[in-house]
C-alpha cells in the first residue's frame, strides 16, 4: 500500500544513504533500523491513517454537498469524491495484504471479506500461552519466545559430539569432494537475488522487521 505513494521511496533512499558505508554487518543493521523508524514516522505524519482520513473526508463531503445545494457550485464536492476514491483503493489494498490472500487482485475492493480473513488469521495464529520444560504455564510474550527458542535449541543441539570411527566406516560415501565443498564456498550476489525473487514480497518479515519486498 505504501508503494502507491511516490514519497515512500524517497524516505527509504534518504535513510539508507545516511550513515557509514555498507559492508559491515553493524552498518547494514543500523541502516535497516533507521529505515524502519523513518518509515514509521512518515506513515504517521504524511501517509496517514486511511480509515481516519476517510472518516474526515466523508464528513467534509456531507457539509460541501449541503453548501453546493445552496450555491450551485459542486467543484469541492467532486474534488472530495476523488480523494475518497483514492483512499478507498488504499484501504482495499491494505486489507488484501493483511488477509494474505495471494490470489486476490488489487482491483477487488471487498474490504469486509479481507478484514474478516485477516482477523481470522490473527486469532488462529495467536499464542496466548505455552508450558515450559518444567510444566509452568507462561503467558508473557517474552517468556513464550524464550520457551520456543530453548525448545528448538535443545532439539537441534547434539548431546554427544563424539562418533565412533567404526560407525562412520559402515556409511557408504555417495557425495564426492567437489559436491561436499559446494555449500562451503562464498555465495554470489546473483544467488542472493534469485533467492529474494523466489520469496513472496509481503510475507512475514524477518527479525529486522522488514518484509522481503524491502
Amino acid at each position: 500500500m505504501w508503494l502507491s505513494n511516490s514519497s515512500c521511496e524517497e524516505v527509504v533512499v534518504s535513510a539508507w544513504g545516511s550513515g557509514g558505508e555498507v559492508g559491515v554487518e553493524g552498518d547494514i543493521l543500523g541502516k535497516i533500523e533507521k529505515c524502519g523508524k523513518d518509515l514509521e514516522q512518515w506513515e504517521k505524519n504524511i501517509f496517514g491513517n486511511v480509515r481516519v482520513q476517510l472518516h474526515c473526508l466523508k464528513k467534509d463531503l456531507t457539509k460541501e454537498e449541503r453548501a453546493a445545494m445552496v450555491s450551485g457550485n459542486n467543484f469541492k464536492v467532486r474534488q472530495i469524491k476523488k480523494e475518497i476514491e483514492v483512499l478507498q483503493d488504499r484501504e482495499a489494498l491494505m486489507w488484501a495484504q493483511r488477509s494474505r490472500i495471494l490470489w486476490a487482485n488489487q482491483g477487488d475492493k471487498n474490504t469486509k471479506y479481507f478484514r474478516s480473513c485477516a482477523s481470522k488469521r490473527y486469532r488462529k495464529n495467536s499464542v496466548e500461552g505455552i508450558r515450559d520444560e518444567g510444566g509452568v504455564w507462561r503467558t508473557r510474550q517474552e517468556d513464550i519466545g524464550k520457551v520456543m527458542v530453548n525448545y528448538y535449541k535443545t532439539l537441534f543441539t547434539s548431546t554427544n559430539g563424539r562418533v565412533s570411527t567404526n560407525i562412520l566406516d559402515c556409511v557408504p560415501t555417495v557425495i564426492d569432494e567437489e559436491t561436499n565443498e559446494s555449500p562451503c564456498r562464498e555465495f554470489e550476489a546473483s544467488e542472493v537475488a534469485t533467492a529474494l525473487q523466489q520469496m513472496a514480497p509481503l510475507k512475514v518479515p524477518g527479525p529486522d522487521g522488514m518484509p522481503p519486498l524491502f
